[in-house]
């Protein structure tokens, strides 16, 4: 279940819904050297289950962190049990995690730009922004997430420079921790592979610059994923980086789909951060807003959580089924359900793309800037600027078409939105110093 963006719902405990199963692993890596969510503290068989990567860093921060280390585990079946100071190490990691992913961005302006203005932009636009902060109390894995997107990020814009076929080995280990982190890049892993695989094959100007490249980035991401995938398929028989949220996830998005000509305006307005949910129960009709509300029983937020495994386990009845078929055959329809009405999955994508762009405080100027830039890029043919913006613009576009993308999911898109705001801040300091100077202004 994901963490909800306002305290009011998660009630701002730190282990709260997806925590726990965070929590879970990190306690077993750390007393029993065990990868497994199991929720019984004892020695627990290995298991799959979230990706692994902010449970190893929840686990190596028990190793510095009494209270974290010796946490009541018994409280995770019920986390308003937790107490928040058991969990302070958490919070306090969170935000050096986000310290840490404004210098990297400064780093990274600095190297692709060589600008001080544009370089402190980008720092001051994470470490200045406090709506991408107010998560930060939960143990989640997104603020690993985001500096390993800068990470990335820098990691791109080095090895693109570097000019050696060994520099792409830092980017493809860089990425692999990110997937192993949030499994969703392993698609961008994928498109990337893909794009590039073409180039070697019909461009062969390219051929020779691109293809050893590729292959180093290729394989130093795929000896660490791989072999998580091929450590799950030992223990659980599945060749997978985690266990599978698909039908979820999938249920959530085809759920918003049933929303009508009023509420998809709606939507605009209820997803609009700070007074739009307000605006909307004063000015729209109750069953217009309603099913907008995450704790409304019916619910888009209620139905898309709460309806997969009821609809499973009601197949599974009907048919005789395992679960692991039941739940296969139900996430075929579900996909089905989309494909069948693919203009309308486009055009809910809309508001679900606006939704998650609230995220960021200062979104009313970083995206209209990333938009410029993109284009920029485009026609300059400036391709160390596409690809170090590519991890934040597939994140951007892949959540609102597979999710419910609540403002949470696209903090990865942050270091792409800081990067482009540095970039067009200097260029409008230069255009303003250009026309200063020739109105001959002192």
């Amino acid at each position: 279940m994901a963490i909800a963006l306002h305290s009011n719902v998660a009630g701002g405990n730190p282990a709260a819904w997806d925590a726990s199963q965070f929590l879970a692993a990190a306690y077993h890596l750390h007393h029993h050297g065990v990868f497994s969510e199991s929720r019984k503290p004892a020695v627990p068989r290995p298991g799959i289950g979230r990706e692994p990567g902010y449970g190893v860093f929840l686990a190596g921060l028990m190793t510095v962190s009494a209270d974290l280390r010796n946490f009541d585990f018994n409280c995770l079946a019920n986390a308003p049990d937790c107490r928040s100071g058991e969990f302070l190490a958490v919070q306090w990691a969170n935000s050096v995690l986000l310290a840490l992913t404004g210098l990297l961005m400064f780093l990274t302006l600095r190297l692709l730009a060589g600008s001080p203005i544009a370089a402190w932009v980008a720092a001051l636009h994470v470490w200045l922004n406090f709506e991408a902060a107010a998560s930060r109390q939960y143990a989640i894995s997104d603020y690993l997430a985001l500096l390993l997107v800068a990470a990335v990020t820098l990691s791109v814009i080095w090895a693109y420079r570097a000019q050696r076929a060994s520099a792409w080995a830092v980017p493809g280990l860089a990425m692999a921790c990110l997937t192993l982190t949030k499994g969703v890049f392993l698609y961008l892993f994928g498109l990337v592979v893909t794009a590039a695989c073409i180039f070697v094959v019909f461009v062969p100007r390219l051929r020779r610059i691109t293809a050893i490249p590729l292959l180093v980035f290729v394989v130093t991401f795929s000896l660490p994923v791989g072999g998580w995938m091929a450590r799950n398929h030992a223990v659980a028989g599945e060749f997978a980086l985690s266990a599978g949220r698909t039908g979820i996830v999938l249920n959530n998005r085809a759920v918003l789909n049933e929303m009508g000509p009023g509420q998809y305006a709606a939507a605009f307005v209820y997803w609009t951060r700070g007074w739009g949910d307000s605006v909307a129960r004063r000015f729209l009709a109750p069953e217009t807003w309603q099913p907008f509300d995450l704790a409304q029983p019916g619910g888009y937020y209620d139905r898309g959580q709460n309806g997969f495994r009821p609809r499973v386990r009601r197949l599974m009845k009907s048919t005789g089924l395992d679960f692991k078929t039941a739940s296969g055959l139900v996430e075929k329809e579900l996909r089905h359900s989309m494909m069948r009405t693919p203009l309308k999955h486009l055009a809910v994508a809309a508001p679900l793309f606006y939704r998650g762009v609230w995220i960021d405080e200062f979104i009313v100027f970083s995206l209209p800037a990333l938009a410029w830039l993109l284009v920029r890029s485009i026609r300059r043919r400036s391709p160390v600027i596409l690809l170090a913006l590519l991890p934040s613009v597939f994140n951007l576009i892949f959540y609102p078409l597979v999710s419910m993308n609540i403002p949470r999911y696209q903090l990865t898109a942050l270091p792409g939105l800081a990067l482009a705001s540095g970039i067009a801040v200097e260029a409008l300091a230069q255009r303003w110093w250009r026309w200063r100077s020739a109105a001959g202004t002192p």
